[in-house]
């Protein structure tokens, strides 16, 4: 009896131990997936081959092709020439890294760009010539997990508003009457977000997102959901709390949400009707929750994640533009 007892014992601690190991193994996926900056198994991997599809179907439709391209290849060729490589260290020593191009003509203003999730600073070279033609100064940081910034895991923009603080101070060091504003897309976006809730000098004037999500948690349970079919209970609250032993944050915390409610910059809203990667409703919560002194929304029919400046053309920086210049003077 003795035997059949421990027996029993043994096949429950090892059910449990499967379990538990088994359980593990998917919250550490959940996390890499995350905030891992890989292409394989990472949100990462999942946008740049949701962008490789869409890429193709656009060319088959005829709505890409080698002016296009050939565009971006020039504004990268153009970054490249006239962008200066800085370096500051942030707190924990941890080594961040941005572009600056200098504008002779700016006046004293200052546009600060950043980037999505996946990309980089440098595939912000067409909006950074945007800012620079007509009349800023440009700073476009590397966001964490990044290019050569910090770790290998992203910070989602809660982190990074630390550095983007940072960046802040580094163009008042040099320039004590600088204007700033700043501009982001999807995660950069959320990014710019989150850092207007902060204390900020008043030398940041005005602030412009295109396609950020309302959190951290939310954009991560949208993908649970979307790409895998599974809820976000347990998953989500165990590679929470993995995101703060290895991200140094947590996905609730990392919330651009909580952020426009407190800030004081006057912000433009900008979202494609037609984005499944940070989806379209996440836009009113945002406008709603925003606490700031003025706000204007553009939404933009047909558009996809990141793809309003593509679909407007033109009239999208006019836009942009008309919003900003009431701003930075």
């Amino acid at each position: 009896m003795a035997r059949k007892k421990a027996g029993k014992k043994g096949k429950v601690i090892g059910a449990v131990a499967a379990v538990s190991a088994g359980a593990m193994g998917l919250f550490g996926f959940m996390t890499r997936f995350a905030i891992g900056t890989s292409r394989k198994g990472t949100m990462i991997g999942t946008l740049i081959t949701n962008r490789e599809k869409e890429r193709a179907e656009m060319e088959a439709k005829g709505e890409v092709g080698e002016p296009w391209d050939e565009y971006v290849k020039q504004q990268k060729v153009w970054f490249k020439e006239n962008a200066e490589s800085l370096w500051l260290t942030s707190e924990h020593d941890v080594r961040i890294h941005a572009w600056k191009i200098m504008n002779p003509a700016s006046g004293h203003r200052y546009a600060i760009v950043c980037h999505g999730y996946s990309s980089a600073p440098v595939e912000m070279a067409g909006h950074c010539r945007k800012f620079y033609d007509r009349g800023y100064s440009v700073y476009v940081p590397a966001a964490k997990g990044h290019e050569e910034t910090g770790t290998k895991m992203t910070g989602m923009g809660w982190v990074d508003r630390i550095y983007l603080m940072q960046w802040i101070d580094e163009i008042l060091m040099d320039d004590p009457e600088a204007m700033i504003l700043l501009y982001g897309e999807s995660m950069g976006a959320a990014w710019v977000m989150m850092t207007s809730g902060e204390d900020l000098p008043e030398n940041v004037k005005c602030a412009v997102e295109d396609c950020g999500y309302t959190s951290a948690w939310d954009e991560f349970k949208y993908h649970l959901k979307s790409d895998f079919k599974l809820p976000a209970f347990p998953i989500m609250h165990a590679a929470n709390v993995m995101s703060k032993v290895f991200g140094g944050f947590s996905f609730k915390e990392a919330s651009a949400l909580k952020a426009v409610a407190r800030t004081k910059l006057p912000m433009l809203f900008i979202h494609g009707e037609s984005d499944t990667f940070v989806p379209f409703e996440m836009l009113e919560p945002l406008c709603e929750a925003y606490g700031g002194p003025y706000k204007e929304k553009i939404t933009v029919p047909g558009a996809g994640h990141v793809r309003s400046v593509a679909v407007l053309g033109q009239e999208y920086w006019d836009r942009v533009f008309e919003f900003t210049d009431r701003f930075m003077v």
